[in-house]
């Protein structure tokens, strides 16, 4: 180290000699460091604009990701809207059956009213022709009574008249039919 200064000394002074100032000796160390300082002004400018292209790429890549999130939500929406828009048409129809099924039973309700209404009428009837042949024998005219009445009332009314009651061989007319 002590060689190095020796050597510097000496080419400085040798320097002084020929007619080299300080000044030029600086202004050497001055362009040094303008070179070092463009160097690094460069560098960092090229930082910058490197650092500016990526900011731009994570833009572009966030707004895509962003665009890409509302169409998928879109998608989504109306997805589900129609599976909401089909659950609902199936809980219609299935109200729509059970009305139909209740509709159903209803006439089929009516339909053995009617049926037991013919039933009743047969039942009737067909004691009371029992009664009346049981009775000819005996010229009751009991039997022969109720079956013209039972007759009479069919044929004003149209319709079966309702039998009350049967016991024991007498056949009794509803309230209403033995007004008639």
């Amino acid at each position: 180290m002590l060689c190095t200064l020796l050597l510097t000394t000496l080419v400085l002074a040798r320097s002084f000699q020929v007619g080299v100032t300080l000044a030029d000796v600086l202004g050497v160390t001055q362009k040094a460091f303008a070179k070092s300082v463009d160097r690094m002004q460069g560098g960092l400018t090229a930082a910058f604009s490197k650092m500016t292209v990526v900011r731009n790429e994570l833009v572009e890549r966030l707004w895509q990701v962003e665009k890409k999130l509302q169409v998928t939500n879109r998608e989504l929406k109306t997805k589900i809207e129609g599976a909401v828009g089909d659950a609902r048409n199936s809980v219609d129809e299935v109200g729509q059956q059970i009305e139909s099924l209740q509709e159903s039973l209803r006439g089929m309700e009516n339909q053995f009213g009617s049926i037991d209404n013919s039933m009743q009428f047969a039942v009737r009837g067909v004691h009371m022709l029992c009664s009346y042949v049981a009775e000819i024998g005996n010229l009751s005219t009991l039997a022969k009574s109720e079956l013209t009445q039972f007759l009479g009332a069919v044929e004003a009314t149209g319709d079966l008249p309702k039998l009350e009651a049967v016991s024991m061989g007498a056949v009794q007319l509803s309230s209403d039919e033995a007004a008639k």
